[in-house]
């Protein structure tokens, strides 16, 4: 009998990178979920593939919740509210979806003793909205893992980045190239010398699909081998774009922390042979956009 998969937050970036991949592997059953309709790209998928139904579910109501988990053998929980920029819209929403929304999942998953897969962040000391919320869903899941029993992969992820991502989370590279390529000015907060390490999406998705496949309990860090500072990247960008984009320097925002975001030796990671150079990588997003 194949294994049934449950992906909640599929019609986010992450999600839905995914989906694909896993759909690829021909293998498993799969339960996608959203508290959202599935976007057009979602309904392909779901058409072409009889071996995945997708079924509206809330991370806030348990009742839901118990009904889609207690289908599946492992839970990939990615629903939220992503980044910066939205996160500081409605706070109150945010820690709803983020942090209670998890417990459901870590609670339920529990009870049904069910695999799961979290995805978190790695700079979880920063005081942003967003870096609050999943550090404190964070410290939830340690505390499923190491006292309750909970059999969970904790993924702390880095600067993920790659085309069609959503330019309202205010994630660096994409905004960078979507202002260069506009001929914008582009704001860097703080003096943008801290280094920051980034994965683009395919890899950073394979590197999921490999926890996913050879799921294993603990805190596990995916990352790249690119590690650049914020002014560096910005200058790349308006290169690569030939853009006329200035850059002016803004006060940090609030509750960021201007320290390096790089991997440590120290850390457990999930690490791939070869990597997609960042270069390559951010042609792809350029063309991505001339493409549009």
């Amino acid at each position: 009998m194949k294994k049934t998969i449950l992906v909640n937050g599929v019609n986010g970036f992450i999600g839905l990178a995914l989906c694909k991949r896993l759909l690829s592997l021909k293998k498993f059953n799969f339960i996608f979920s959203s508290n959202n309709v599935p976007n057009e790209e979602l309904l392909t998928l779901l058409n072409n593939n009889n071996n995945a139904k997708f079924v509206k579910s809330d991370v806030l109501d348990l009742e839901s919740v118990s009904e889609i988990v207690i289908r599946s053998d492992h839970v990939v929980h990615l629903a939220g509210i992503v980044g910066n920029n939205k996160s500081d819209i409605n706070i109150k929403k945010t820690f709803d979806i983020n942090v209670l929304g998890a417990l459901n999942i870590f609670k339920v998953a529990t009870d049904l003793n069910k695999e799961i897969t979290y995805l978190s962040l790695p700079n979880l000391n920063d005081f942003s909205t967003y870096a609050l919320s999943k550090s404190c869903s964070d410290r939830f899941a340690q505390m499923y893992l190491d006292y309750r029993g909970l059999n969970i992969s904790i993924l702390r992820l880095f600067n993920c980045y790659g085309p069609e991502q959503d330019l309202l989370s205010g994630k660096l590279i994409i905004n960078l190239i979507n202002k260069s390529l506009n001929n914008q000015e582009i704001e860097i907060f703080g003096e943008g010398k801290q280094i920051f390490n980034f994965i683009y999406i395919d890899d950073a998705i394979t590197c999921i699909t490999k926890s996913i496949l050879n799921h294993k309990k603990g805190i596990f860090y995916i990352g790249s081998k690119d590690e650049i500072s914020v002014n560096d990247i910005s200058k790349k960008i308006i290169s690569f774009t030939n853009s006329k984009s200035k850059i002016t320097f803004k006060n940090k925002r609030i509750g960021e922390k201007e320290e390096d975001l790089i991997m440590k030796s120290e850390f457990n990671k999930i690490e791939l042979d070869t990597y997609t150079n960042i270069d390559v990588a951010i042609s792809n997003i350029i063309k991505s956009f001339k493409n549009d």
